[in-house]
Order: C-alpha cells, then structure tokens, then sequence
C-alpha cells in the first residue's frame, strides 16, 4: 500500500486542479511524517 503511494499520486494529480493538488501533497506529507517516513 505505502509503496504504491507514488502512482496513487501521480493518478490523483491527473485529475485535480492545481489548488487541488496541493491539498494532496499536504496529505500525503502529513502521512509520511505519521508513518515516519
């Protein structure tokens, strides 16, 4: 699941606008740092 994070991201920013896209990277970055990546 963690290791397919980078082509989730990559299909999810495909079909957001950029304002969107930033709401996911701040997603994505709040999970890492949870996870402790």
């Amino acid at each position: 699941m963690l290791g397919s994070s980078g082509e989730e991201r990559t299909i999810i920013k495909e079909g957001l606008s950029e304002g969107d896209e930033i709401v996911i990277d701040g997603a994505f970055l709040l999970k890492g740092i949870s996870f402790g990546f």
